[in-house]
């Protein structure tokens, strides 16, 4: 069963770290995608030890980051090509 998870975690992290390589606007996309499968891992432990919780909590946020990169990459892109 963690094989499973240590895999979806690895190909996710591998597809954010190639599109940021290529300089893709996507790329917060992947790395939203890689904290949706932290999020659940770390509430899947903190279930187990309480201790883990603000983990949990701070990977929550990362979200909020990963949307302001994509917003901000989004509108510069246009700002580029005008």
């Amino acid at each position: 069963m963690f094989g499973g998870r240590l895999l979806a975690e690895c190909g996710i992290a591998a597809l954010a770290s190639a599109l940021t390589m290529l300089r893709s606007s996507y790329y917060a996309v992947g790395y939203a995608a890689n904290d949706v499968v932290l999020i659940v891992l770390w509430v899947m432990a903190s279930m187990e030890n309480p201790a883990y919780i603000p983990v949990a909590v701070n990977f929550a946020i990362f979200p909020l980051n990963d949307l302001y990169g994509f917003i901000s990459r989004k509108k510069r892109e246009v700002l580029q090509a005008a």
